[in-house]
């Protein structure tokens, strides 16, 4: 496993911690002052064209995300869009704070299918802090509407609608609270963790999925 900086004392107060279990994608910083818990906070996001989009930022324990993720695609609809995107060096390092990463898209896939998939590769989207994955409702984007569930590499949930209401009702069925004060990993100094071998199961899951790059 690749981890150039990362103190492992830190790591062991942190990740022991019995409510909150981390990732091995990301870890905080020595000095970081972000304790990471349980909950979602509710916020407004602003686009480069104006627009202005409702979101919800959420962050659960490493055994809830997948259930999670998963739960949270259903009001996306049967048919989604994929977008795997991927910061992974040449040598499965992480690439270089501020450097711009690929990004891989899959069209039209049914969501069962892609779900499915998912379960397959679940340590890649879990434990790789270079693979981050959208999902985007396609019957919505045709409307020209957004609606799009995130797991990010930080293993960050952070979802975009104009309606929220059906995407609370499931962190509800979680017991996933609101935390309006709540602070996420990726707002305090934190280290990404990766692999050759994650960047190997990152292009297995790619070809799976018919991902492939868009043609200039």
């Amino acid at each position: 496993m690749v981890d150039h900086t990362f103190n492992s004392k830190g790591l062991a107060a942190l990740g022991s911690r019995p409510l909150f279990q981390l990732t091995e994608a990301v870890r905080p910083g020595p000095c970081s002052p972000v304790h990471p818990i349980e909950g979602f906070r509710r916020e407004l996001w602003k686009g480069p064209k104006g627009e202005r989009v409702p979101l919800l930022a959420i962050s659960v324990s490493q055994e809830k995300i997948m259930d999670l993720f998963l739960a949270l695609l259903e009001p996306l609809g049967n048919i989604v869009d994929v977008i795997l995107e991927s910061t992974h060096g040449p040598d499965g390092t992480p690439t270089p704070s501020g450097r711009q990463g690929r990004d891989l898209t899959r069209k039209m896939i049914d969501l069962p299918i892609f779900s499915s998939h998912c379960l397959e590769y679940e340590d890649l989207l879990l434990n790789d802090g270079c693979t981050g994955i959208s999902v985007i409702s396609s019957r919505a984007r045709r409307k020209g509407l957004i609606r799009e569930v995130q797991l990010d590499e930080h293993k960050t949930i952070i979802i975009y609608s104009e309606k929220l209401i059906s995407f609370q009702k499931i962190l509800e069925s979680f017991q996933i609270g609101r935390q309006d004060d709540m602070r996420l990993l990726l707002e305090g100094d934190h280290l990404h963790r990766s692999s050759v071998r994650h960047m190997d199961q990152f292009g297995e899951f790619a070809s799976v999925l018919g991902a492939e790059a868009k043609s200039c």
